[in-house]
């Protein structure tokens, strides 16, 4: 309900012409959209999940629009600095991925160069010797892509009983399971992808014919050091995609960012200095620590525009993907997006303020 009402309100926004004013604007120029980008689809994962994935003709048709509507795509590094000083282009925007899955060397870039636009990957590092699936994500995509299904029990998986993928909740129940099982073994990368690899045997996919397509898997260092040379700005993502608030302030994080400068560095030549928090996850008691690792910015997913009073480890990021609307991405543009996120958290804070204590 909420969501339709906003949808309602930002095409509103958009028919009156606002949009365009809110982009021409001084408010607009003193900020700085920060756009993220996770996967963009091989195949059908922005079907499965199309708040994570973006098909490609979606992300060529949200560059279409920046270009239509002049505005400024700048690097990041130079972002950074400008907004620092106050000297940012009118409707300012910086395009960043994350994680340096396959499919931005083999879909986004190309799409990128199309439209000479640059752009920044925060990369995680571990997977970039291992070349098979990464965990997490990739288990419940196969699980979804048997969702015509009812599969046997399978004790190894964890499954006591037959699994019913037909429904989210049977699919979600039956990964759950999966994980029990794996967070009580520890396992590492190798140990996952059997786990992996004993799951799509159990329920009919060609698991070897699934490693070859690439999907959800990370560059390797050869392909990292491809985008380097293509002009891709190659930056921190912690070398094991770790949650910074579980990493807490010393040796671990630190072990984590020194791991993932040090690889970057083997494969790029260039000493990263920008960070991006895993899953947009930070602590306030990390800062310090970032500083002393000589982290020039760090962004986080928290939607809004960057202005020059914003902690540069703290810098917010407007997440697109094929669940946001063309509006939406339109109104995030302008700033009109940003105006109207505000004011609703703010009334939100106003009626918690006003609510009597019991």
């Amino acid at each position: 309900m909420l969501r339709a009402i906003k949808l309602q309100l930002l095409q509103a926004i958009h028919a009156t012409g606002l949009n365009r004013r809110l982009a021409d604007s001084e408010w607009r120029r003193r900020r700085l959209l920060i756009l993220c980008y996770h996967g963009i689809s091989l195949d059908d994962e922005h079907e499965w999940n199309p708040a994570l994935f973006m098909a490609p003709k979606t992300l060529e048709r949200r560059f279409e629009t920046l270009r239509e509507g002049g505005y400024r795509v700048l690097p990041l590094t130079e972002a950074a600095e400008r907004l620092a000083q106050g000297s940012l282009p009118p409707r300012s925007v910086v395009l960043t991925f994350d994680d340096g899955t396959t499919d931005f060397r083999t879909v986004a870039l190309p799409i990128l160069q199309k439209f000479g636009y640059p752009s920044t990957v925060y990369v995680r590092t571990d997977y970039c010797s291992f070349r098979r699936p990464v965990f997490p994500p990739v288990g419940p995509y196969l699980l979804w892509k048997r969702r015509d299904s009812v599969v046997p029990a399978c004790p190894e998986l964890g499954w006591a009983e037959a699994q019913d993928l037909r429904a989210t909740e049977g699919r979600s129940r039956a990964w759950g399971e999966i994980l029990r099982i794996s967070q009580q073994r520890e396992p590492s990368a190798e140990q996952h992808d059997r786990i992996l690899e004993r799951m799509a045997l159990h329920i009919g996919i060609d698991y070897t014919a699934f490693v070859e397509s690439r999907i959800m898997q990370i560059m390797s260092a050869a392909e990292i050091a491809a985008i380097a040379r293509a002009g891709v700005d190659v930056q921190l993502h912690t070398h094991h995609h770790r949650l910074v608030t579980a990493l807490g302030q010393g040796d671990e994080l630190r072990s984590e960012i020194e791991e993932n400068r040090r690889r970057i560095f083997e494969m790029t030549g260039r000493t990263a200095a920008h960070f991006c928090y895993p899953s947009g996850k930070y602590s306030l008691e990390s800062l310090s620590a970032l500083r002393q690792l000589d982290i020039m910015t760090a962004t986080t997913c928290e939607p809004d525009l960057a202005s020059k009073s914003s902690d540069p480890l703290l810098l917010p990021r407007y997440i697109d993907s094929n669940a946001r609307s063309e509006s939406e991405f339109e109104a995030w543009l302008s700033g009109a997006g940003s105006l109207v996120a505000n004011l609703r958290a703010n009334r939100t804070r106003t009626r918690k303020k006003k609510s009597p204590v019991r």
